[in-house]
Protein backbone atom coordinates (compact mmCIF):
# COMPACT_ATOMS: atom_id res chain seq x y z
CA UNK A 1 0.00 0.00 0.00
CA UNK A 2 0.86 3.30 -0.53
CA UNK A 3 1.13 6.95 0.74
CA UNK A 4 -1.67 8.54 -0.93
CA UNK A 5 -1.72 11.73 0.74
CA UNK A 6 -0.82 14.40 -1.88
CA UNK A 7 -3.67 13.15 -4.19
CA UNK A 8 -6.22 12.95 -1.26
CA UNK A 9 -5.35 16.75 -0.73
CA UNK A 10 -5.58 17.68 -3.89
CA UNK A 11 -8.78 16.08 -4.38
CA UNK A 12 -10.63 17.57 -1.31
CA UNK A 13 -9.17 21.00 -2.24
CA UNK A 14 -11.02 20.91 -5.69
CA UNK A 15 -14.10 19.35 -3.64
CA UNK A 16 -13.83 22.22 -1.07
CA UNK A 17 -13.85 24.57 -4.05
CA UNK A 18 -17.41 23.65 -5.31
CA UNK A 19 -16.65 24.52 -8.74
CA UNK A 20 -17.61 22.27 -11.25
CA UNK A 21 -15.18 23.96 -13.86
CA UNK A 22 -12.11 26.50 -14.03
CA UNK A 23 -10.75 28.53 -17.08
CA UNK A 24 -6.92 29.67 -16.42
CA UNK A 25 -4.95 30.68 -19.56
CA UNK A 26 -7.89 30.24 -22.00
CA UNK A 27 -7.81 26.47 -20.65
CA UNK A 28 -11.27 25.20 -19.60
CA UNK A 29 -11.23 22.06 -17.39
CA UNK A 30 -14.39 20.61 -16.30
CA UNK A 31 -14.60 18.46 -13.07
CA UNK A 32 -17.08 15.40 -12.41
CA UNK A 33 -17.66 16.02 -9.13
CA UNK A 34 -19.29 12.48 -8.49
CA UNK A 35 -16.09 10.71 -10.12
CA UNK A 36 -14.29 12.59 -7.83
CA UNK A 37 -15.83 11.70 -4.38
CA UNK A 38 -15.48 8.38 -6.01
CA UNK A 39 -11.93 8.63 -6.70
CA UNK A 40 -11.40 10.22 -3.11
CA UNK A 41 -12.63 7.10 -1.52
CA UNK A 42 -10.82 4.52 -3.47
CA UNK A 43 -7.45 6.26 -2.45
CA UNK A 44 -8.49 6.71 1.00
CA UNK A 45 -9.13 2.63 1.09
CA UNK A 46 -5.59 2.29 0.14
CA UNK A 47 -3.67 5.05 1.91
CA UNK A 48 -1.64 4.08 4.82
CA UNK A 49 -1.95 6.90 6.36
CA UNK A 50 -5.53 7.12 7.43
CA UNK A 51 -6.21 5.67 10.85
CA UNK A 52 -7.52 4.04 12.15
CA UNK A 53 -8.72 1.45 9.84
CA UNK A 54 -12.98 0.38 10.25
CA UNK A 55 -14.85 -1.81 7.83
CA UNK A 56 -17.54 0.32 5.72
CA UNK A 57 -20.24 -2.33 6.66
CA UNK A 58 -20.17 -4.21 10.12
CA UNK A 59 -22.37 -6.57 11.93
CA UNK A 60 -23.48 -6.85 15.74
CA UNK A 61 -24.28 -10.04 16.79
CA UNK A 62 -26.95 -10.17 19.57
CA UNK A 63 -27.65 -13.40 19.94
CA UNK A 64 -27.08 -13.93 23.78
CA UNK A 65 -30.01 -11.25 24.81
Amino acid sequence: MADRSAEIARLEAILNAGARSVTTDGQKVDYDLDAIRRRLAELRAEDDNTLPKRPRAASIRLTGF
